[in-house]
């Protein structure tokens, strides 16, 4: 497996977040997430569940269970108004699957066999702080998926679908799509710099009108450099 992140400020202070966590049974937790709103109180929240998602995290490698704890524990420090989203996969490398949980946020994107196929895989869920408990637990729902060799998953917040170029169009979740699709086969750390320079790229002498963050994992084919 590899794996590499990529995140790029609007210039304000960020509600954006991605991490890596180290769960028990040998698993790895990958996490990215996304506050309602910009500034102080983003920026707050997001790191307000951070620490929640990291304690619970360290006993506990269900991504549903995590996720459900982490609302009851949230819920009541948000101000009202704001959520906070967040997809948490869960990779077990004895068997190369990825467990899904997603609360509200944008589903991930899984390139299969180098880039020869692309889909998004979907898991229910709303967003940490809309409900304390019961409408968040029923709605939230995992999902597993096999990584094959080849196989490449994104994770990303959804600032970077509106960045817009400089004739004012949007990137739009089309070309992202495409992007993914178009680099899957690259190694992680290649496939970052491919999307970072397509966003730079994009956007010309603009600025982000959002933060940019993606967090990817490959399975590495036989002979692949990574």
């Amino acid at each position: 497996f590899d794996l590499a992140g990529y995140q790029e400020s609007s210039g304000t202070l960020s509600g954006d977040y991605y991490d890596v966590l180290e769960l028990p049974g040998g698993r790895t937790g990958l996490l990215i997430g996304a506050a309602s709103g910009t500034g102080v109180p983003a920026a707050m929240g997001m790191a307000m569940a951070r620490s929640f998602l990291a304690a619970v995290a360290r006993d506990q490698a269900d991504p549903g269970a995590i996720l459900r704890e982490v609302n009851a524990l949230h819920s009541g420090d948000l101000r009202r108004g704001m959520y906070v989203t967040v997809l948490l996969a869960v990779l077990d490398p004895k068997d190369a699957s990825l467990t899904l949980a997603n609360a509200g946020h944008a589903p991930l994107l899984l390139a299969r066999g180098g880039g020869k196929s692309l889909a998004a895989v979907h898991s229910e869920g709303i967003a940490l702080g809309f409900d304390r408990g019961p409408v968040f637990d029923h709605t939230l729902k995992v999902v597993r998926l096999e990584l094959a060799p080849g196989d490449r998953a994104v994770l990303y917040t959804p600032g970077i679908t509106p960045v817009t170029g400089g004739d004012g169009s949007a990137l739009g979740e089309s070309r992202f799509a495409g992007l993914v699709k178009r680099e899957g086969g690259q190694g992680a750390e290649v496939f970052v710099k491919r999307v970072a320079a397509t966003v730079r790229k994009f956007v010309g002498d603009g600025r982000l009108n959002e933060d940019v963050t993606l967090l990817t994992l490959g399975r590495l084919a036989p002979g692949s450099p990574g």
